[in-house]
C-alpha cells in the first residue's frame, strides 16, 4: 500500500468530533448512515438525533478479556456507566493499544476497580439471520481516571443529553421541514440529524424515556463528588460515607422500581459509581433488610415503604 498524501481524503477530512453520551442512548442508536465515498465517515443517528462517528465515554471497567486466534491477539471488554454498559473490542490490527490493554487486563484480573475514559469509534452490526442490531466500540485512546474526572464526564454527558432532549421536545412540535426547524430555534447543524431521527424512529423519537436515567446519573455523581477521589480502588476503601450509601441505596430502589423491583447488579453499579466498594454495599443491603427498610424476593430488591430513620 502507498503512503497517504496530504491530499488524501482520509487525511484531509480530519477526525470527527467525539460525542459525549451515555450508554443507553448509544446502544439504542440503530439508524446507520454509511459514507458515500470510500473514505467518507459513517454515522449512527440516535433517538435524540446525536450524529455519532466517535464517542467519549467513561465508566467502571466491568470486563476485560484477552483473546487469541489465527489473526492475532484482541481484547474484549465492557465499561459500565450510570445508564448501562458499553461493549468494546481492541482489535488485532491495533498493536499500538495492546501494551495498554495488557496492563489493564492484569490489573483487572488482580481485582482492581478502575474508572476508564475512552475515545472510540462507533461500530454497528446487523445480524442477517434475525435482523438484531448490535453496537459496540473500537477504542482509539483509553486511560484510567480518578473518580473526580469520572464525575466531570457524567456532568458533561448529562449536559449534552439534556440539550438533545430539549431539541427533540421542541422539534416534535414543528413541521418536519428544515425551514420550520430553523425558524423554531433548532441550530442549523442539528436540523438534518433530528429530521432523520424523527423519520426513522417515529414513536421512539421522544426525550421522556431518557429523563429518569439522566437524573439517576446526576444523583450518583453528586453523591460521589462529595468525597475525594483516588486513582484506583485497589485499597478497597469506600469514598462515600455510610449515611450517604444508605440514602443512595434507598433512593435508587424507590426511583427505579416501576413494579418489578430492582436487580442486585443495578444497585451495585449505582453505588460503585458513587464511590462505594463491594463489601460495604453488601453490608448496607443486609443492614437495610434486617431493619425491614428493603426486602429481596427472588434476588429482586424492593422498598418496604417504612424507613425507621425517616419516621423518627
Amino acid at each position: 500500500m502507498g503512503h497517504l498524501s496530504a491530499s488524501s481524503p482520509r487525511r484531509a477530512r480530519g477526525r470527527e468530533p467525539a460525542v459525549r453520551l451515555f450508554s443507553e442512548e448509544y446502544n439504542q442508536a440503530h439508524l446507520h448512515q454509511p459514507g458515500v465515498e470510500q473514505f467518507d465517515p459513517s454515522y449512527l443517528i440516535s433517538r435524540l438525533g446525536a450524529k455519532i462517528n466517535r464517542v467519549l465515554v467513561a465508566g467502571i471497567l466491568e470486563r476485560l478479556e484477552r483473546r487469541s486466534n489465527d489473526n492475532g491477539i484482541s481484547y474484549d471488554g465492557e465499561i459500565v456507566d450510570a445508564m448501562g454498559r458499553n461493549y468494546f473490542r481492541i482489535a488485532h490490527f491495533q498493536p499500538e493499544l495492546h501494551d495498554r490493554a495488557e496492563q489493564l487486563t492484569l490489573r483487572f484480573e488482580e481485582g482492581e476497580t478502575m474508572f476508564v475514559l475512552m475515545i472510540a469509534k462507533a461500530r454497528h452490526y446487523a445480524n442477517p439471520e434475525d435482523g438484531a442490531i448490535y453496537n459496540s466500540l473500537r477504542p482509539e485512546e483509553m486511560a484510567v481516571i480518578d473518580r473526580s474526572r469520572y464525575v466531570e464526564w457524567v456532568l458533561e454527558a448529562a449536559d449534552a443529553t439534556l440539550s438533545r432532549m430539549d431539541e427533540v421536545t421542541r422539534a416534535k412540535d414543528l413541521d418536519a421541514t428544515p425551514q420550520a426547524m430553523v425558524d423554531g430555534g433548532i441550530p442549523m447543524h442539528r436540523v438534518q440529524p433530528l429530521l432523520d431521527a424523527r423519520g426513522f424512529y417515529a414513536d421512539h423519537f421522544d426525550a421522556e424515556s431518557y429523563g429518569l436515567g439522566v437524573l439517576q446519573a446526576l444523583d450518583a455523581a453528586e453523591a460521589g463528588a462529595q468525597f475525594e477521589g483516588s486513582e484506583s480502588s485497589a485499597d478497597a476503601v469506600s469514598t462515600i460515607d455510610q449515611a450517604s450509601l444508605r440514602s443512595l441505596l434507598i433512593k435508587t430502589i424507590k426511583d427505579r422500581d416501576t413494579g418489578s423491583g430492582v436487580e442486585y447488579n443495578d444497585l451495585v453499579t449505582a453505588c460503585r459509581q458513587a464511590g462505594a466498594v463491594q463489601g460495604d454495599i453488601d453490608e448496607m443491603m443486609e443492614a437495610l433488610e434486617g431493619e425491614g427498610v428493603i426486602f429481596e424476593p427472588d434476588g429482586i430488591f424492593r422498598y418496604a415503604l417504612v424507613d425507621p430513620d425517616a419516621a423518627a
